[in-house]
């Protein structure tokens, strides 16, 4: 696991380094009082960086006897195939129905196929994580979410 952990964090590093030059090259937005265009980029640029040195250090400076089985079962992947595909299908359904009709459906969604069981505790973090969400991009960071046809 430890040989795996510090392959990943490499990985994760030079992404990270593209990613850094991507973002150098985005416009400036001629909004008044808001922020770059670049700043939620840098912001989990640099979350991204911090939170894979942590994890290559870690792999490095300590000794680690954990194993992992690498096999996929068939549930697992169908799983994996469902999420996907609901994934997919958010993002297509985002621009029709509406970020704050859609979101909490998928929510819901992905929770009860992790394992989720309790059901009003679903809706509630479902709705509630969504309002969040809502409040940070569209009031305070002023980044416009689509409404949908729908609304």
């Amino acid at each position: 696991m430890k040989k795996i952990n510090i392959i990943v964090a490499v990985v994760v590093l030079l992404f990270c380094i593209g990613y850094f030059f991507m973002i150098q090259g985005l416009p400036d937005r001629n909004l008044a009082n808001t922020l770059k265009s670049s700043f939620m980029p840098s912001l989990l640029l640099i979350i991204l960086v911090g939170l894979t040195l942590i994890l290559l250090i870690q792999n490095i400076v300590k000794d680690s006897e954990e194993s992992c089985n690498y096999a996929i079962t068939g549930k697992e992947l169908l799983g994996i195939l469902v999420m996907t595909v609901l994934i997919f299908a958010y993002v297509f359904l985002l621009d029709i129905v509406g970020f704050l009709i859609i979101t909490p459906v998928v929510m819901f969604i992905l929770m009860k196929l992790t394992g989720s069981k309790k059901i009003r505790e679903t809706i509630i973090v479902s709705v509630s994580v969504t309002l969040v969400i809502y409040i940070i991009f569209d009031l305070l960071f002023r980044v416009q979410l689509p409404d949908g046809l729908i609304l």
